[in-house]
């Protein structure tokens, strides 16, 4: 309905809106160098979405309306031609074009911090991700169209929910206990994907994995994105820049006609795989076996398994085919002294297990206004309204049943529903257990979150003297948002003691204001740069969150928390957090050969101990275009050659508020016979606690060959992190067990290859790029411990810690033991130590979650209106831990198990009544995650201007419609439901695992997208 009412407007505004003032048409050739005609060439309106393809002869006609344009010809492998023509009402307009073949475009401007640069006098570590390349898929998200097209840059994701949080990682990750995840900067406010403290009480904090803030973006609305990866690119942000930046700019007007563009797309998406689990009567045959086994006898009759079937299918029960539903409008233009842009989206994204979505609008105002000669002043603005059904999910839970693992090891002899239509949510004869009934607790339970943000600024930007910029800017990030969790009566009966409910929400506000002085001038043949600046940013939080249980009804669900028997706790806070910061750069391109960059910027953050507050953060880059040198020139090899070196230090301040502070926490103890309220101490005062900083050497080279159709970037670079905020195991009798201290050092080098060609030109036109991403993660020191168990476990039932932190190994190494074989129908572990016993001190390393090397390879091919991209991602020498094998593998007849438990083999123990699931971490359940995935694969065709002037459509300039695949091919060995998984995404030291985790799905797409 929201659509048809969206789509009546768009009728309505079309014929009496935009286009009342009348058209004229401009038409013409578009021929090679040599005069052969160009196909499937692009010539648009400068500044606006008007633009139209040429055909098999080269020719094209638009449609604009009078005045004085500037038409722009491009083609893939060719450098764009433009002119200037003039139009008058009713009349047409010639133009021709003639193209040259060229690939890398020099002259292309990227973003870098508080700027714009040309890309040939760029002198640090600088990858950019266009709007094309985002829109070659509908993805949701940025981390989505991220993933596999930057060399770095690792994009894992945790989910396959709607809307979830993804690990991303720029040259590894140098952090153990601070964050990991790179500054995000839109439109030149900083935002962050972890705003605030936890907004959530002991329940949720488990039940809530929650919305990614960034999801709160649409894709479409970006123009670029930049990654600045190398210290020279980065330290410009100082304190926030060690984990690297990501700078998007999103789409602003420009003068010119008005347009309006409008979009749609439907998916449907299913997984990519199920679990090969056991059917009723293989099951049954189990359970047979495993009581035989036990001394106990048969527990079904070979009556009752002929009678038993196939069962219940549990996961086809959890799994469906889902929609994506999407629609974009969007309006731009504007005047020489204004220019607009203006859009809104709405997204319904349907998971793949029944009761997960997210619905999703959004709405922007990108606005430029020139007062005078001197002043501009202008706002970005984007809002964004995010409502989630969250699966809960996640590893064996108690009051927060996990569906996917459930549904995996429900036996296949108990069915969802009772024979009166009702869930059934009885005892499972075989465990003596209530029976969690994922299919029940799918859609049953209340698991939503709701989100509403803002992020924008206003500008203004006066011009002192020629040359000479003042900018000011005041920059909002605002997120409020509302948590619901009620699990009914029926859904967990005996754990959840009658109902467990709770809601919370949380209010984050992050302001900023920057005040800027841009100074460039040119000296002769040399040009200098000048930019000086101070920033202040504030963050500001409020929560609070209610947790019952034990309800007389459920009809209230989470609004009745107050109708709860059983008052389980409140839990509020308002955390703040302040940064002040001095920064200055200097650029010097002497005589368009020498380049030289000189950043320096001072942050004081509040989280830090009194006098150490405050840091320095400096760095410096050269960069030598050799191509400029006859000698390099007269070699007839290179068309363009550029060395780049750079050094320097950025921080990490992300950490909690208070970490340097002595702080209190409340504690329940009974007195006289009544219930008291107290205070002790939670965490151990560090006065001397400052920031965590990273040194950073990088070389690099880019290079052009064959007429520039061959264009290579590749760098070096050494990361080593010290001072590390790790919390730090200290002596019981403190009182306390770890302690947040600046101890250890983390290293992370590697390589990094680009590579750009225009394969073929002309009529048809093929073009590809290859990344490739090589990066070594070690431990270097750990202060007085050489080793560190990571304080992660495999479940509820876990005694031992399967990862480790030791000096010269990855952040992410597995530790435990080693499969020795089968003794009496059971695994058996290697003692390695020789005292004839397997204890503790026999476990070892047994494989990390750190791949060998990633990448990514694109191709584009085009011929006359039809374009064509293919998409091919891979990760080789990452290990998973896989956590759901363990458990379908421990043949204790009491839950569902995989197909291999029938057949044997090594590591499965004999079927057995008794048998337990041996949480011990093995090499038994690590296995190679490497894969290769189609991501995706496009095919487009743009409609001709005469069919679409046949089809009655003459005021359309651009139209095309597209068919899209995503995962469509996956090639592993992984033995789960998907390799490019990873349950704990928000961890640092628990990557790698597949625990009931949510699989990713595949999904075929068809859309169009229109510009009038």
């Amino acid at each position: 309905m929201r659509w048809a009412k969206i789509l009546t407007l768009v009728a309505v505004l079309l014929p009496t809106g935009v286009f009342a003032q009348g058209t004229s048409q401009v038409t013409g050739r578009v021929t090679s160098s040599e005069g052969e005609p160009l196909a499937g060439a692009r010539v648009e309106v400068v500044g606006t979405p008007t633009g139209a393809v040429t055909t098999a002869d080269g020719r094209y006609r638009l449609t604009t309306v009078p005045g004085s344009h500037t038409l722009r010809a491009s083609l893939l492998g060719h450098a764009p031609s433009q002119q200037t023509v003039t139009t008058t009402a009713g009349g047409t307009t010639t133009a021709d074009f003639r193209l040259s073949a060229q690939a890398l475009l020099l002259d292309e401007v990227v973003a870098v911090g508080y700027g714009t640069q040309s890309r040939r006098n760029v002198t640090g570590a600088v990858a950019s991700v266009t709007a094309e390349e985002l829109e070659a898929a509908p993805v949701t998200t940025l981390e989505q169209g991220l993933q596999g097209r930057v060399a770095g840059v690792q994009v894992v994701t945790g989910s396959g929910q709607p809307g979830a949080v993804s690990s991303v990682r720029i040259r590894g990750g140098n952090s153990i206990s601070a964050g990991n995840d790179p500054l995000y900067v839109i439109d030149g406010v900083p935002v962050s994907n972890n705003l605030g403290e936890s907004t959530t009480g002991t329940l949720m904090s488990q039940a809530m994995r929650g919305l990614n803030p960034l999801a709160a973006m649409n894709p479409d609305d970006i123009e670029s994105v930049e990654v600045l990866k190398d210290a020279s690119a980065t330290s410009i942000y100082g304190a926030r820049g060690a984990n690297g930046v990501i700078l998007i700019t999103t789409k602003r007007g420009r003068a010119g006609a008005n347009t309006v563009t409008f979009g749609s797309y439907y998916g449907m998406s299913e997984v990519r795989r199920t679990l090969p689990v056991l059917n009723a009567r293989e099951f049954a045959g189990l359970v047979n076996t495993a009581a035989v086994n036990a001394g106990q006898p048969r527990r079904y009759t070979d009556a009752e398994i002929s009678a038993l079937g196939a069962g219940t299918d549990w996961q086809d029960e959890i799994f469906r085919r889902a929609p994506v539903r999407n629609v974009e409008l969007a309006f731009s233009g504007g005047s020489e002294a204004t220019q607009y842009h203006i859009s809104g989206s709405l997204l319904q994204n349907d998971g793949v297990v029944i009761g997960t979505n997210m619905d999703r609008g959004t709405f922007r105002l990108n606005l430029d206004q020139r007062i005078s000669s001197r002043l501009r002043i202008g706002n970005r603005l984007t809002f964004s309204r995010s409502v989630g059904n969250v699966l809960p999910n996640g590893g064996a839970g108690q009051e927060v049943p996990s569906v996917v693992l459930n549904a995996i090891m429900a036996p296949p002899t108990l069915a969802p529903y009772t024979e009166t239509g009702e869930f059934f949510t009885g005892t499972n004869a075989l465990s003596g257990r209530m029976f969690a009934n994922p299919v029940a607790s799918a859609l049953l339970i209340t698991n939503e979150e709701k989100q509403n943000r803002a992020i924008g600024n206003v500008f203004g930007e006066l011009d002192l003297v020629p040359g000479l910029v003042f900018r000011t800017t005041l920059g909002l990030d605002y997120l409020n948002s509302t948590q619901n969790f009620f699990s009914p009566s029926n859904t967990y009966p005996g754990v959840n003691n009658n109902g467990y409910g709770s809601r919370g929400q949380a209010q984050t506000t992050s302001w900023q204001n920057e005040n800027t002085l841009r100074y460039n001038t040119a000296l002769g043949a040399h040009e200098l740069d000048l930019l000086g600046g101070m920033s202040l940013q504030r963050i500001n939080a409020e929560w609070v969150s209610g947790t019952g249980q034990n309800f007389s009804t459920d009809a209230l669900a989470e609004n009745g928390l107050n109708t709860a028997g059983t008052f389980v706790g409140v839990w509020t806070g308002a955390p703040h957090s302040s940064l002040l910061s001095y920064f200055s750069r200097a650029n010097l391109n002497l005589s368009d050969r020498y380049l030289v960059t000189l950043t320096g910027r001072v942050d004081g953050s509040s989280k830090f101990g009194e006098g150490n507050q405050y840091a320095f953060f400096p760095s410096a880059a050269l960069a030598w275009r050799a191509s400029q040198e006859d000698f390099i020139r007269n070699l007839g090899l290179f068309d363009d050659l550029k060395l780049r070196v750079s050094y320097g230090r950025t921080g990490n301040q992300d950490i909690g508020n208070y970490a340097s502070l002595a702080t209190l926490g409340s504690t329940v103890y009974a007195f006289g016979g009544s219930r008291g309220i107290g205070f002790v101490p939670s965490t151990l005062a560090n006065p001397d606690l400052k920031w965590e900083t990273t040194d950073q050497l990088n070389a690099g080279i880019d290079a052009g060959f064959l007429d520039n159709r061959v264009s290579v970037t590749a760098d070096y670079y050494d990361k080593r992190t010290h001072d590390l905020l790790l919390y730090v195991p200290i002596p019981a009798t403190s009182g306390f067990g770890t302690s947040l201290q600046n101890v250890g050092e983390v290293r992370n080098h590697g390589f990094e290859l680009g590579l750009r060609t225009v394969n073929l030109t002309g009529p048809l036109g093929w073009e590809s790029s290859l990344n490739l991403s090589f990066n070594r993660n070690k431990v270097a020191r750990l202060g007085v411990e050489n080793e560190i168990l990571a304080p992660v476990g495999v479940g509820s039932g876990a005694n031992q810690n399967p990862t480790i932190l030791r000096v010269g190994e990855p952040t992410n190494s597995f530790f435990g033991f080693r499969y020795a074989g089968m003794e009496n129908g059971q695994p058996v572990y290697a003692d390695l130590n020789g005292d004839g016993q397997v204890n503790n001190s026999d476990r070892e390393l047994l494989g990390n979650a750190q791949p060998d090397y990633i990448g990514g390879f694109n191709n584009r091919l085009t011929y006359g209106p039809l374009d064509l991209s293919v998409f091919i991602q891979w990760s080789v020498g990452n290990e998973i831990y896989n956590i759901n094998r363990a458990l379908l593998t421990s043949a204790a007849g009491n839950a569902n198990q995989l197909k291999d438990v029938l057949e044997g083999g090594e590591g499965i123990p004999t079927p057995r009544i008794g048998n337990t699931f041996d949480s011990r971490p093995s090499d038994l359940f690590i296995e190679d995650g490497s894969y290769v995935r189609g991501k995706n694969i496009r095919l487009g065709y743009t409609l001709p201007y005469s069919v679409l002037r046949r089809g009655g459509l003459g005021n359309v300039d651009h139209l095309q419609v597209y068919v899209s695949a995503q995962n469509f091919f996956t090639v592993t060995d992984y033995s789960g439901f998907d390799p490019e998984i990873t349950e704990y995404a928000g961890s640092n030291l628990a990557q790698g695992f597949d625990f009931g985790s949510y699989p990713q799905p595949r999904q075929l797409t068809i859309g169009f997208s229109a510009t009038y």
